[in-house]
């Protein structure tokens, strides 16, 4: 069976732009699946019991798909029904790929939207891809969580791993193994054929979990990489953080694009 990546289609200046970054890379192999959802005239239940499942469709003006992206099939679907309850179901899609805001004059990513629901807790891993381009480098972003481990699976799977420059960031605080964790991501990303360096920093001030995030930010704002590769949690001063703090914070606040995965192992609430 073919990889798959799953584009959200919303016909918004977002999409547009996910749609650029998408096929600005040779995906070799994989399949894509175009996903079309939209709301009902008449509202109705958030409740996956009312769900319109997803269905082939026949666009009037499909996507253009540039040869070089080398997909192996391309297939359309449609459902009318919320975005957020669709595009966060299992799609059985190894990556999902979407713009970071729908429909509207500038419409900021903000709570609610469908950007937001799926950076809280993917089913799928997910990139919010703000501009189109090939990604040349990626800043990965390692704290020895499973979610972490998460992200480093999906990277060595990528087509176009090899062609990219990877910096591991692993900021040290409580968790005296981090360096290991970060060793072992650099070495699994180098045998994919990537060109990786290490970044082991420690963050100013006493090492909280608020300078942590400050240096992050720092690192990511200095280094302007392509692509920012993070897990939904992560292990901060040897406790959980929730999204709504770190990853949360870097798909507000960062102008670059933003991939997203999490451990399915563990349970969300735990």
């Amino acid at each position: 069976m073919h990889q798959k990546v799953t584009f959200g289609e919303d016909g918004s200046p977002g999409a547009v732009d996910a749609w650029t970054w998408l096929t600005a890379h040779a995906w070799s192999g994989w399949d894509l699946d175009v996903v079309a959802v939209e709301k009902p005239l008449k509202s109705t239940s958030d409740s996956p019991m009312g769900y319109d499942h997803l269905h082939p469709w026949e666009p009037e003006t499909p996507r253009d798909v540039p040869a070089d992206c080398d997909f192996a099939g391309v297939s359309y679907f449609t459902a009318h029904h919320d975005a957020r309850l669709v595009l966060g179901a299992d799609l059985q899609s190894d990556l999902l790929v979407i713009g970071p805001r729908g429909k509207g004059l500038m419409k900021a990513l903000h709570i609610g939207s469908t950007a937001e629901w799926l950076v809280q807790c993917p089913n799928t891993p997910t990139v919010i891809a703000r501009a189109g381009g090939t990604t040349r480098t990626i800043m990965l972003c390692i704290d020895g969580s499973p979610h972490a481990d998460a992200v480093v699976d999906l990277l060595v799977t990528l087509p176009w791993i090899a062609s990219t420059s990877v910096t591991v960031l692993a900021v040290v605080e409580n968790f005296d193994d981090i360096r290991g964790h970060a060793q072992t991501a650099a070495d699994r990303l180098t045998a994919a054929g990537a060109t990786v360096e290490l970044n082991i920093v420690e963050p100013r001030g006493g090492g909280s979990k608020s300078d942590a995030r400050a240096t992050v930010h720092y690192v990511i704002n200095e280094a302007k990489p392509d692509l920012i590769a993070m897990g939904t949690r992560g292990l901060l001063g040897m406790q959980r953080l929730r999204l709504g703090s770190l990853a949360s914070s870097v798909v507000r606040h960062s102008t670059t694009s933003v991939l997203l995965a999490r451990d399915h192992s563990e349970d969300v609430d735990g």
